[in-house]
């Protein structure tokens, strides 16, 4: 049963993709001969009647039993293997281009995908996958929907079918992306990480960034969100010890500085939402690197990002967030673009604050190597959005308190830098 589902699935995006080229025809068929019997005023009024319609899907509830029963067959691990000849078939799903009325194909192949992941994937089938290569052609599937490359598409699919900016528009990079960021995710949890070294070999994380600089705001909150999967991605090996002291030195450390009495109050850690792979966050940190005018300005004048080492350096980026505050007050910021418009700081501080309660072990992680907050309090004075500015507060004020061996001499020192700054600026 599971290999047949996945062949209608199959199916179900060419039945939609009949009805588009179909629907299609006929509006040109209706256009032309408009356009040999008409003339004047009543050609004009002949050609816009004759407009293609918005083409109805004619296979939404079937796609959407076929999900449901597929996504609850793949709860067995057993199906796994039956689905190994298939996989192919069922992956190539996610990235294909589709009509507008075949987008619920592509949601739910993802969701299928998502639930495979889940209970489906054995270290035998990772090992499968990467020796076909099922994630680097995943990853260059997604480039042609995002527009990254020139697609291989026929001149009629093509024609029908949504890429680029239309296909971001209707969610179908993001389905494309969280099947593989799911799949990679759960591959871990296998103690393999070779579909990891693939996502990072075929450009995973410069699609994310693509993805990000060129989504809408509501999108950007699901990247994010993938991001920080991919962050979370742990690969034990064979011989690691399964007792809780020996996860990770993070957690470790975190553990070992509470006293006996406190250690009864301790939050409980989640292991799975420990920061394992860090370098997933140089995305982000782009991200940030175009989306705060500070840094902007910074990275337009240096070539090297902001690197914050002692209190001199403190209070010489204090000094310059506050001259280009000025400088925004009076004569605005020039230097926005299209990432900058959004205005989505807010949404990558929220994120971060939410990797920092997710586990105690990830602000050392993230604040020691990227110094986020530290950025964040440094910028702001050029912050116009009053949302952005409550939530650097929230965080700083959360890793102070809420978490017992954070390292926050860091923060701390800007935001007092930042206050005397600000004080007197506001006497003078």
């Amino acid at each position: 049963l599971p290999p047949n589902l996945i062949h209608c699935m199959r199916l179900l995006r060419v039945v939609e993709l009949k009805a588009a080229h179909s629907q299609s025809a006929a509006a040109a068929a209706a256009k032309a001969e408009s356009n040999t019997t008409s003339t004047g005023e009543e050609e004009n009024q002949n050609q816009n009647q004759a407009q293609p319609q918005k083409v109805r899907s004619v296979s939404k509830a079937a796609t959407e039993k076929v999900q449901k029963l597929l996504s609850l067959l793949c709860g067995d691990a057993s199906v796994g293997e039956q689905l190994r000849p298939h996989l192919f078939g069922l992956l190539a799903l996610s990235g294909a281009r589709y009509p507008i009325n075949g987008v619920h194909v592509a949601r739910a192949a993802s969701k299928v995908i998502v639930s495979f992941s889940k209970g489906c994937l054995s270290t035998s089938l990772v090992w499968f996958l990467h020796d076909r290569n099922m994630i680097v052609h995943m990853t260059d599937d997604v480039k042609e929907l995002c527009g990254m490359t020139a697609a291989a598409a026929s001149s009629n699919t093509a024609s029908l079918t949504f890429c680029g900016k239309e296909a971001e528009c209707h969610g179908l990079w993001i389905y494309a992306l969280t099947a593989i960021v799911y799949m990679v995710k759960q591959s871990c949890l296998c103690k393999c990480s070779e579909l990891l070294k693939d996502f990072e070999a075929a450009g995973g994380y410069h699609v994310l960034r693509y993805a990000m600089a060129n989504s809408g705001r509501s999108h950007l909150k699901k990247l994010l969100k993938l991001t920080v999967a991919i962050m979370y991605c742990k690969v034990e090996s064979p011989d690691d010890n399964d007792d809780d002291d020996d996860t990770s030195l993070a957690t470790a450390d975190y553990t070992d500085t509470l006293g006996q009495s406190d250690s009864l109050n301790a939050p409980v850690i989640n292991e799975e939402h420990l920061v394992t792979n860090p370098s997933a966050f140089d995305v982000i940190e782009d991200l940030m690197d175009q989306s705060i005018p500070l840094l902007v300005m910074h990275r337009q004048d240096n070539e090297s990002g902001m690197s914050i080492n002692s209190t001199d350096d403190i209070r010489a980026f204090a000094k310059l967030s506050l001259d280009f505050a000025v400088q925004i007050f009076e004569e605005g910021f020039q230097g926005r673009g299209e990432v900058l418009d959004k205005n989505i700081d807010s949404e990558i501080m929220l994120c971060v604050m939410q990797m920092f309660s997710d586990n105690p072990g990830n602000f050392s992680v993230i604040e020691g190597q990227y110094d986020v907050l530290t950025k964040f309090l440094l910028a702001f004075p050029t912050f116009n959005a009053p949302e952005v500015k409550d939530l650097t507060l929230k965080t700083l004020a959360y890793a102070c308190t809420g978490l017992h061996e954070a390292d926050c001499w860091k923060p701390l020192t800007v935001a007092s830098e930042m206050f005397f700054s600000l004080s007197k600026s506001l006497l003078r």
